[in-house]
């Protein structure tokens, strides 16, 4: 069985902060830096469904609108779980990569639009190394400069840089 802790690679503050959140400690109010917001947000993002699809919505009887509003999806996998799963459909990926999209273009900040590139990207680098397909038209050259931008991030959880190490390899070879 899979241990829940690995889902997650977790600071040693996210740990820290999370531990005074279980045990009821209250915090003092230190005031989070842009890295440490992205990487939070970036984590919360991940542990949330694809939201449902608007073509979805719109069959739904009237009554059911608000309720699947406010629910966001009906169900699904977190976004995590899909884009680390060599099963995912090639469909799905493309789902991922607009949403990023859609959601990275009215981000309320620098923050925000910073995470959503990275889920962005993430989705076209599973496509590459899971499907062999280019699911973009970014040059492999742009794809190049943005995986070895992210890489260097540290905001950003290892396996996703894994993700990209090998995307950016797998860019060189095509």
């Amino acid at each position: 069985m899979k241990n829940q802790n690995d889902d997650f690679q977790l600071t040693p503050d996210q740990k820290t902060r999370l531990l005074d959140l279980g045990l009821g400690q209250e915090q003092t109010e230190v005031p989070k830096d842009s890295e440490e917001e992205k990487s939070d947000l970036l984590y919360e993002i991940l542990k949330c469904p694809l939201p449902l699809d608007g073509s979805v919505f719109v069959t739904l009887p009237l009554i059911l609108h608000d309720q699947v509003a406010k629910l966001n999806s009906i169900s699904g996998k977190a976004l995590w779980d899909l884009l680390f799963d060599s099963e995912t459909d090639l469909t799905v990926l493309n789902k991922i990569k607009d949403y990023a999209k859609r959601e990275g273009a009215k981000a309320k900040s620098e923050e925000e639009s910073d995470v959503f590139l990275v889920i962005y990207y993430a989705s076209i680098a599973c496509a590459l190394l899971y499907h062999q397909e280019k699911i973009t038209q970014h040059t492999d050259e742009n794809l190049d400069y943005f995986y070895s931008f992210y890489i260097n991030k540290s905001w950003i959880p290892p396996d996703i840089v894994n993700l990209f190490i090998m995307a950016k390899e797998k860019t060189k070879t095509c």
